[in-house]
């Protein structure tokens, strides 16, 4: 199975370590204030690392579809892709909105991060599902 770019591969892997540590300080933070700040940065740093990842996808040689993947899976994986990638763009920036602005752009944020914690749900679910029912370890496309 081909793997993606060492590139790829290591910004993946970035940003979900990134993505744990903002969702924890992001619920973490209201019982501790000096986390904010933490979640501030965190978040800079996960827009900016969305941005290169996009511009690595878009430079880099990408591996094939798996072909143990029917083009219906395939379609609705680059959809849910999509989907993530809007949500490592937007969610930075509706939570410096709130940071700025506060009241409905607060409630826009929270709103957002849950939505974009289920889709991260979800594509780990799709990642298991492949493996465990379909036998087909998409993983290794992803490993380091």
């Amino acid at each position: 199975m081909n793997k993606y770019p060492l590139s790829i591969r290591a910004l993946h892997w970035f940003t979900v370590t990134l993505i744990t540590l903002q969702i924890l300080f992001g619920f973490l933070m209201e019982d501790w204030a000096p986390l904010f700040y933490g979640h501030i940065i965190l978040g800079s740093t996960l827009l900016l690392t969305s941005i290169l990842r996009l511009f690595c996808r878009k430079k880099c040689h990408l591996p094939s579809k798996p072909h143990n993947l029917t083009k219906l899976q395939w379609k609705l994986a680059k959809f849910g892709h999509v989907l993530l990638y809007i949500g490592l763009i937007f969610v930075p920036i509706s939570g410096a909105l709130a940071a700025i602005y506060k009241g409905l752009f607060e409630e826009v944020h929270e709103t957002m991060v849950f939505l974009f914690i289920g889709l991260i749900i979800g594509h780990v679910l799709m990642v298991m599902k492949h493996l465990v029912l379909d036998k087909v370890n998409l993983i290794k496309r992803m490993s380091l």
